[in-house]
């Protein structure tokens, strides 16, 4: 003899209408989490970008202090390759208050035009007093000798306490 059941598995199992809503919340959730994850991929873009920016304004920076003739006041443009990517610079050189010494600003960005730079970074040019005449040090001191401005040449630490 087989009876229908009475309902006892009815009971235990979920409706379509239950499934769905289930189904609908969880597809809320994971546009949620996806967005996120966008968003965070985004944001990683752009610290990457200004990462390399920082380190292309360093390097004009340096390349500038190293070079043997100082640059010439006023705004200059140009562009690196750096990482894969073309990065176009702007550097302006201008007088401080302080002869001997140049401010220069490098802004640095993915387009050629400075008002859309990512980084802009400060620096500055000096003359070395190594190659001013000066009346106590004539020469550069040797190697592991600090100059000591009251006196004679002393080792490093000398006069430092314990």
């Amino acid at each position: 003899m087989n009876r229908p059941r009475q309902g006892v598995d009815r009971d235990r199992a979920f409706t379509l209408l239950e499934v769905l809503i289930a189904l609908a919340i969880v597809g809320i959730g994971l546009l949620a989490l996806l967005g996120t994850s966008i968003e965070n991929t985004r944001v990683a873009s752009g610290l990457r970008d200004r990462t390399f920016a920082s380190y292309v304004a360093a390097n004009e920076i340096e390349t500038l202090q190293l070079a043997p003739n100082w640059p010439s006041l006023g705004k200059s443009e140009g562009h690196s390759r750096m990482a894969g990517t073309r990065w176009y610079w702007t550097f302006k050189v201008t007088h401080t208050a302080s002869p001997g010494l140049l401010k220069v600003v490098v802004a640095v960005g993915l387009h050629p035009h400075a008002s859309r730079a990512l980084v802009s970074l400060t620096g500055f040019l000096g003359r070395s007093l190594l190659n001013r005449p000066s009346p106590s040090i004539s020469a550069p001191p040797p190697p592991g000798v600090l100059p000591n401005p009251g006196g004679p040449l002393a080792p490093p630490g000398f006069g430092m306490g314990p």
